[in-house]
């Protein structure tokens, strides 16, 4: 990667390693093309983690390198098959999996993670590192609804970070920024050393490994936050885009009730007194 000679708020400006798991054919394309998109002012990679023995998505991951020649860029293969089991566990234990993998290609100071079924706003980048020049923050990321079908944000608070037993979704406080004990993969940044250094893992079934990791974080002492202004849209495996949230400046919940699916909070445009 190329010489820094900038400075970033008296620092010497980061390095940036954009990363992306890949497995869904289906959304890849969109995903890609909302990432070439984004405002990344600082020298970056890409490193894309392909989980899946597909073809057409190498296919979609080398024809954007070509598209994007200028961009050091990293594809690995896991050499695992197209995930086909929806079992939690399973599901769990390959992310695990996946992070252990992808610590050794990771060469930027910062991590900027994005899933490839996320489509990410332009300003999304530079909205969410700004936090970083306070070097207590560990982990920011942005808004999606919908991952697994469950009508709800990425980002908690739990009971007890020593001996957590439940948490609950966070509701927006008015304010561009929010803290949180447990977070999602899906759009983040966070520093390549506490990646790196992370023990992976999930406990109970409130806690996966995105909501680990932050919740170890903040164990010890690091500051993680849900940025409202980070809108990010969710493609759903038919196709369609749940729910777009992409202009939205903040958000609020409804409460509602869903027969099929139980209590669960529907986003609604947030609206400032």
């Amino acid at each position: 990667m190329s010489q820094i000679i900038k400075h970033w708020h008296g620092k010497t400006i980061p390095s940036i390693t954009v990363f992306m798991p890949v497995s869904r054919f289906y959304s890849l394309e969109r995903s890609l093309q909302s990432l070439k998109h984004v405002e990344i002012s600082y020298s970056y990679e890409y490193v894309f983690y392909l989980d899946t023995d597909d073809p057409r998505c190498l296919e979609t991951l080398e024809r954007f390198t070509q598209q994007m020649s200028k961009v050091p860029t990293t594809i690995y293969i896991s050499g695992n098959k197209a995930p086909t089991d929806v079992n939690m566990k399973v599901r769990r234990n390959r992310i695990i999996d996946m992070k252990e993998r992808s610590k050794a290609l990771i060469r930027g100071d910062y991590v900027f993670g994005v899933e490839d079924d996320t489509i990410i706003p332009k300003d999304a980048f530079k909205i969410l590192m700004a936090h970083f020049i306070d070097e207590q923050v560990g982990f920011v990321e942005g808004v999606q609804l919908g991952r697994h079908d469950i009508q709800m944000v990425g980002a908690w608070l739990c009971d007890d970070l020593d001996n957590p037993t439940k948490q609950m979704t966070v509701l927006p406080n008015g304010e561009d920024l929010e803290q949180i004990t447990g977070g999602g993969f899906y759009c983040y940044i966070t520093p390549t050393s506490l990646y790196i250094e992370a023990d992976y893992r999930w406990h109970d079934e409130c806690f996966g490994p995105d909501v680990c990791y932050v919740m170890d974080l903040c164990r010890k002492g690091y500051d993680c936050y849900i940025d409202w202004r980070v809108g990010c849209d969710h493609i759903t495996e038919q196709g369609v885009i749940e729910p777009d949230i992409s202009k939205a400046v903040s958000i609020e919940y409804n409460k509602i009730q869903d027969e099929k699916k139980g209590d669960f909070w529907k986003l609604q445009p947030y609206r400032r007194a």
